[in-house]
């Protein structure tokens, strides 16, 4: 139980690493405007609990720091993925078409991780992701996804 935390801190920590790295390149006109993540985690289904903590440091991270990331203010549009595929992109499509996030962050459960990068190839919207699967960065690279987790070709 204490690794599963520690892995859920780890990957808290290195997404918000990511934003602050992209918040921090702003010019004097950016500054006033906000920066809208969209964030997706399962918060139904089996892996509710892990999502919940998921979601829980993400928003810790963010009261901390008073909701702002490199003078700008940051607002956070939250969406459950249900850990399944098709309600992931549905959720995804929202969020960048009627919530206007400036990226996607999240995901949690591994086979969301094409129906994420599907939706970030469609767009254009830049995602953080935790799945690992290979085909995002690996064979089937999509420019606009990071991946935060190792995969299981990574693994000896």
């Amino acid at each position: 139980m204490k690794g599963k935390k520690m892995r859920t801190a780890a990957m808290v920590a290195l997404i918000t690493m990511a934003t602050f790295l992209w918040a921090f390149g702003t010019t004097p006109v950016q500054a006033a405007e906000e920066i809208r993540i969209g964030f997706l985690a399962p918060m139904t289904g089996p892996l509710a609990k892990p999502g919940e903590d998921l979601t829980n440091g993400f928003k810790l991270f963010w009261d901390q720091h008073g909701l702002k990331a490199g003078g700008r203010p940051v607002k956070i549009f939250y969406a459950d993925s249900m850990c399944n595929p098709d309600n992931t992109m549905a959720q995804a499509r929202r969020l960048i078409h009627a919530d206007k996030v400036d990226y996607i962050m999240g995901g949690l459960c591994g086979h969301v991780g094409p129906a994420l990068a599907q939706v970030s190839r469609e767009t254009g919207v830049p995602m953080l992701i935790i799945p690992g699967a290979d085909e995002l960065t690996k064979w089937d690279l999509v420019t606009t996804v990071i991946r935060t987790s190792g995969a299981a070709s990574q693994i000896g």
